[in-house]
């Protein structure tokens, strides 16, 4: 068969472009930066978020960095630099140095992560100029650490400028089915130390819970059964599972409880739905929906 000059010149310039392609494909890594921009994220509705307000957020992280991807450090720095937000605690930090490396990113932010034996640390972040007093960061019942999974609640008291005086727990309870007697028996020792030692404070308790506030026999009916505490974000629970903390599953299993005098002071919860505008989210940032609460 011959080729004329105009058909053997197409099959060249044709098989430079495949191989270029190729080349391109195996050597350029996707960076999640370059595809999508994770700013003006919408929620559930709107914030009700003001400069007087205090905004209290748990986030599990998912084994920050996920996957050990460098870029999702500059993909969560600014996503928290997009969110009206005061104060978070997060869950399942895995490598403490990119965590500190977050914390650099974010130039009005401070934040702290205490370690764990079980590797998955806990850890706070809030926005400095929110706050006219931030306490130290405290693991609390250490002792009662086989029931927390070998992760201690940590706890840290803040005075925010609008005069609200808060002490916020941050835990990370046992997962799973199997987990629930251990569950059940951390939430007892829990509450049994703050009703001894905080009987008269402002307590939020943030989290991933592991479990549904509603579940029988529940884990937490000790909190649910005492007229003292209850969860602010129970009416997401109750609500459509397209507002549900673990949509993969999908569960509401990430809560915020309060005790009864802050009750008067919640504006408003919801879930801050990141997976709307940055599509990778689930993939990339983490398996679980923040939940954030407001207090005037």
């Amino acid at each position: 068969m011959s080729i004329n000059y105009k058909q053997l010149s197409l099959l060249i310039v044709l098989l430079f472009v495949f191989s270029c392609k190729e080349e391109i494909s195996e050597k350029v890594k996707p960076n999640p930066d370059d595809k999508e921009d994770p700013v003006d994220l919408p929620t559930d509705g709107p914030t009700l978020a003001t400069d007087s307000t205090l905004e209290v957020m748990t986030w599990n992280l998912e084994f920050f960095p996920l996957d050990g991807d460098p870029n999702v450090v500059s993909v969560v720095a600014r996503m928290i630099d997009s969110l009206d937000v005061d104060l978070i605690g997060f869950q399942e930090i895995d490598d403490m140095s990119e965590f500190q490396r977050l914390d650099n990113l974010l130039t009005e932010w401070e934040g702290k992560v205490v370690s764990n034996s079980a590797g998955l640390n806990l850890a706070y972040m809030w926005r400095s100029s929110s706050f006219t007093s931030v306490s130290s960061v405290t693991s609390i019942l250490t002792s009662d650490i086989n029931y927390f999974a070998g992760r201690p609640p940590i706890m840290i008291e803040v005075t925010h400028k609008n005069g609200q005086v808060a002490r916020v727990v941050n835990l990370h309870m046992k997962c799973c089915e199997n987990g629930q007697a251990r569950r059940k028996e951390a939430s007892s020792r829990l509450k049994s130390f703050l009703d001894t030692n905080y009987p008269n404070d402002k307590i939020l308790v943030v989290g991933d819970y592991n479990e549904e506030i509603n579940d029988s026999n529940g884990a937490y009916d000790n909190f649910t059964d005492d007229p003292n505490y209850k969860f602010a974000d129970l009416t997401i629970e109750e609500g459509s599972s397209s507002y549900w903390s673990y949509p993969s599953y999908p569960s509401h299993i990430d809560h915020i409880l309060v005790s009864n005098e802050l009750f008067n002071s919640i504006v408003n919860t919801q879930t801050m739905k990141l997976n709307q505008n940055y599509s990778k989210y689930l993939f990339d940032v983490s398996d679980h929906l923040p939940v954030m609460t407001i207090i005037k």
